[in-house]
This record gives C-alpha cells, sequence and structure tokens, in this order.
C-alpha cells in the first residue's frame, strides 16, 4: 500500500461512497526548500541505526528513497498523518500491549491508510487496517447490514491484532508476517521455499514488486514518526480530535438521531467519529458495540438515557463517578484504584468481558463513604 502517493482511494461516508483520486505528487527536492537543506543522507543513515524495530534494518536505497518522500516530497501528507496519530497511536499501543506484541507495529497503519479510517482500495481492502471482507470476517468482524466493523478502530485493531499474531505464529519473523500481512501468506509461503530460506532480505526477491517495498516503506515510516521534528514536520490538527473524546460500550438499538438529541452532539461529528455505523444506527448487540463521543457530558446524557430505572436508583444511593481508561489500564488496577471489585465494575458497565480500551468512560457506583475513606 502506498498511500498518500500513488492510491486512488475511496472515502466510505455515512450515506455516501465519494471517490477521491490522490494523483501522483510531481514534486521534487527544488519544490521543498526548506526540506530540503535539512536532507543529509548520512544523519538518516546514523538515525535509523537507532531506531528498535522488530525487522531487521537497512539503510538502502528503498529505504532512503521512501524517507525522502515523507520529508521531503510528500511533506504536507506526511504533517496530515502524522496529526492523526495523537487520536490513534495509544488505541494501537494499548492493545499491542494486550496482545503481547511488539508496540513498533503502530507504525504499520501508517503506510496501510495514512491512518484514515474510511479509506477504501480499489480491491476492497477497508479501514485504518486495511482489512478485506474475508480477513475481517475470519477475525471476528461484523461487515454488512448497515455495520462495517473495518471502520470501528476499536474493533478492527483487534482483529488486526489476531491476525498479526496468527502469521508471527506461523512465520516467526516480523519482516515475513509484514510481508504476508501485505501479500498473504501463501505468496510468502512460496518465496521461502523458492529462495531456500526464511532470511526476509533473500526471500522479498522472490515476492511480488509491491510486497518487496513494503518492509522498506515500514522502517521508513517508523523513522519519521520518531524523527519528523528533527525534518521540521509540523503535525497537523485533526479539527474534531480532543481529549475530551470518551467511548461507551452500547448494548442496546440506539440511532444517531437519537443519540444527537439526547446529547446535543452534532450528527456530521457522530458520523466522522462513528463510520462503522454507515447508516446511523447502532444495531442491538449481545457482546458491546463502541460508540465514541465528543465529551463527557454527552456520556453522561446517553448514560442516563439508556439506563433502566433500576440502574437510576441504584445510583442514587451510591457515589457516582466514571473513570476514563488510559493506556496500559486493565480492570484490575481501575478497581485495585477504587477500592472495588472487577465484578462491581463489570455489572456497573454491563460488561460481558473484562477488555476495556483507550479512552473508554467506567461508570463508578461506589459507597457513600468512599471519599471519607479517601480523606
Amino acid at each position: 500500500m502506498y498511500f498518500p502517493w500513488t492510491r486512488v482511494a475511496t472515502f466510505v461516508a455515512l450515506a455516501a461512497i465519494v471517490v477521491i483520486a490522490n494523483t501522483p505528487l510531481q514534486l521534487n527536492a527544488a519544490s521543498n526548500p526548506e526540506a530540503a537543506a535539512n536532507w543529509n543522507a548520512q544523519v538518516v543513515k546514523d538515525r535509523l541505526v537507532k531506531l528498535q524495530l522488530p525487522v531487521p534494518i537497512q539503510s538502502n536505497e528503498q529505504v532512503m528513497t521512501r524517507i525522502r518522500q515523507y520529508v521531503i516530497t510528500g511533506k504536507t501528507e506526511t504533517e496530515a498523518i502524522l496529526g492523526r496519530t495523537n487520536l490513534y497511536f495509544p488505541i494501537f499501543e494499548h492493545q499491542l500491549r494486550a496482545h503481547g506484541l511488539p508496540e513498533e507495529l503502530k507504525f504499520l497503519p501508517l503506510i496501510e491508510s495514512g491512518l484514515l479510517i474510511t479509506i477504501k482500495s480499489p480491491v476492497g481492502a477497508t479501514g485504518v487496517w486495511q482489512l478485506m471482507t474475508v480477513s475481517a470476517r475470519h477475525f471476528g468482524l461484523q461487515v454488512g447490514s448497515g455495520v462495517d466493523e473495518r471502520m470501528d478502530i476499536y474493533r478492527s485493531t483487534e482483529a488486526a491484532m489476531k491476525m498479526l499474531k496468527f502469521l508471527h505464529n506461523k512465520f516467526g519473523d516480523w519482516a515475513l508476517v509484514l510481508a504476508a500481512y501485505n501479500s498473504g501468506a501463501g505468496k510468502v509461503d512460496e518465496a521461502i521455499r523458492m529462495a531456500g530460506t526464511k532470511d526476509y532480505w533473500k526471500v522479498k526477491e522472490y515476492l511480488p514488486k509491491e510486497t518487496q517495498r513494503y518492509v522498506p516503506a515500514f522502517i521508513a515510516a517508523a523513522y519519521v514518526a520518531k524523527f519528523h521534528r528533527q525534518h521540521n514536520l509540523r503535525p497537523s490538527s485533526m479539527s474534531y480530535f480532543t481529549p475530551e473524546l470518551r467511548t461507551l460500550r452500547i448494548y442496546r438499538r440506539v440511532t444517531f438521531g437519537e443519540i444527537s438529541r439526547v446529547t446535543g452532539a452534532n450528527l456530521t461529528l457522530l458520523a466522522r467519529l462513528n463510520p462503522a455505523f454507515v447508516q446511523g444506527i447502532i444495531p442491538e448487540s449481545k457482546e458491546g458495540r463502541f460508540l465514541i463521543l465528543p465529551n463527557e457530558k454527552a456520556t453522561l446524557a446517553l448514560r442516563e438515557y439508556l439506563s433502566s430505572t433500576e440502574e437510576k436508583a441504584a445510583g442514587k444511593n451510591a457515589f457516582r463517578t466514571t473513570y476514563v481508561v488510559s493506556k496500559g489500564d486493565n480492570l484490575e488496577q481501575v478497581a485495585k484504584l477504587f477500592q472495588t471489585s472487577v465484578d462491581d465494575i463489570m455489572k456497573w458497565n454491563k460488561l460481558n468481558d473484562a477488555k476495556i480500551v483507550v479512552r473508554q468512560e467506567l461508570l463508578l457506583l461506589l459507597p457513600k463513604t468512599f471519599l471519607l475513606n479517601r480523606a
């Protein structure tokens, strides 16, 4: 995948499919003199040595060319991609840690999608992780009937973790895993057989041309994510990303119209934050579906709207507060912090499992003596 330079991308919106052609950039170094002035090949190579990645690093021509594309030719697009990392990287890091996978795999979606949640490739791969329909369903995602969970940042990231883990169990080498993620496990198997080795740098000669450029692109993306400031790259801000974003787990059917009416949240913003619900309807689900809301005020209003009479009554007899999940949190830690139990937190939030995600808001109904004990 070579976004943003060579792909024609389809962006799927709530009620329409908009096709946007990304023509290859024709700029050269002279057209961006400030960026070109900060380019020193030897300095870049010295920095590459300092990178900690799960794949073998080479400062070969493919890697250097791709880095130049990021920092000179595609500077504007790179700054936009980097701006989206504030929203998505904490989610990736949390899931990677939970699955025991290398944190550096968070750079993979940079080359897959440019961190555009609604992007769709010409062959149908969709979302930040660019999952095909068959793969998405195999790893537990719903695709169809008004919901495409490839555009749910939480569910799609969970599916990608399962896929990466599966590929690593098969190949035992992260460079080969990345190649298989791009071209399929079958083509990597065939390339290994033809090369007579599992050494990626030898195996890659037998892979499709696009896949041969994939690991170098990953290395380049990791370099730019880490050293962009040294090239005067300034991440663009996302208009709808704020630290106040909150995530709720929703179990009953509810429409964006209802949510907007109850919370005051703008319909367009709800659709932008939650593109997986392509018809603006969150279907009922026993597992629960993740809904991103703009702030705590919205989550409190929606939680009150969705609560039963019994739940509201129970809340009146307790000290009611909330906790927003941060990267690396688990329910055991939260329970210990608030002197309660995992079972209680799961009951208060109707959780069917103990998995929690970054920015998820947890309701806590604590004894009224809690504040006295903390004083």
